[in-house]
């Protein structure tokens, strides 16, 4: 439902900030963080993909002002929802220069693993065959890294059983 349900949630003020393409269509003045418009190029099918092409540029025309990660977002944004330049601000994603220090601390204190971590859905649009293409073909993996995927509804679902033999020896899947 795109965030419908929660229509009647919304709290009252001047301006209300939705960190998510998916929320309300109504309320008052608004602004909304649009991630990206992935959803309009993979969905469950045509009907699906009119269906999120019609709530984006609503989410869009709602809006006083969209919220987006990049460049490229904002671009995206602008040619697939129609929205105008001056409606749509980059807020780059923070560096936590602290944060960053104290994982360099662990990390030079304990065991170092030869991993990468995916963290997400394990759904169609988050291009995980992709993933495991590119990152069968890399250096890091060449060298003994593996891939640990975490967030798939349990380990032996649809995707864990798309692994080939190979995959399976350099891939561990760790459910939610």
């Amino acid at each position: 439902w795109f965030g419908q349900r929660d229509l009647w949630d919304i709290p009252r003020g001047d301006l209300v900030v939705f960190l998510h393409q998916q929320r309300p269509l109504g309320g008052g003045r608004s602004i909304t963080m649009v991630l990206d418009t992935l959803p309009l190029r993979f969905n469950k099918g045509r009907v699906d993909g009119i269906m999120k092409g019609w709530f984006l540029r609503r989410v869009v025309r709602r809006s006083a002002h969209i919220l987006t990660i990049s460049d490229f977002s904002r671009a995206s944004i602008r040619r697939d929802l129609g929205a105008d330049a001056e409606s749509v601000t980059v807020v780059p994603i923070p560096i936590d220069k602290q944060a960053a220090a104290r994982v360099l601390g662990h990390r030079e204190a304990g065991e170092v693993r030869n991993e990468a971590i995916y963290i997400g859905a394990f759904l169609p649009h988050k291009n995980l065959q992709r993933l495991l293409e590119a990152f069968g073909a890399s250096r890091f993996r060449a060298q003994g890294g593996r891939l640990v995927l975490v967030g798939g509804r349990d380990r032996a679902g649809p995707f864990g059983a798309s692994l080939t033999a190979e995959q399976r020896q350099w891939v561990e899947i760790v459910g939610r």
